[in-house]
């Protein structure tokens, strides 16, 4: 698994925790705010890696504005799409970093 922080500084501040089953052919994830049509995250998706955990911003907790695109970079697959995601609340400085691969 893999764990991918919005922002170094998060440590001790509430966040959004969304924990995602990646595709195996999956290459990218892109988190984009549908109601803003804002781009938010891409994530690169490392090889054999089945599940991945990702810190955003709070707000998406409460709202379910968050849309995940799940891309392979050749082209090969069609783009998986997940609409209206919401995620778990989250606080950093309360994580366990001994199972995350660097």
């Amino acid at each position: 698994m893999e764990l991918i922080l919005h922002h170094k500084s998060d440590a001790n501040i509430p966040r959004a925790k969304l924990t995602l089953d990646v595709d195996t052919n999956a290459e990218r994830v892109q988190f984009i705010d549908r109601k803003l049509s804002r781009h938010v995250r891409t994530v690169r998706v490392l090889t054999n890696t089945t599940s991945i955990i990702v810190v955003l911003p709070v707000e998406y907790v409460t709202k379910q504005d968050l849309m995940i695109v799940m891309v392979d970079d050749n082209r090969e697959y069609n783009a998986v799409i997940v609409d209206g995601v919401k995620c778990d609340i989250f606080n950093c400085a309360t994580i366990d970093l001994g199972w995350v691969n660097v």
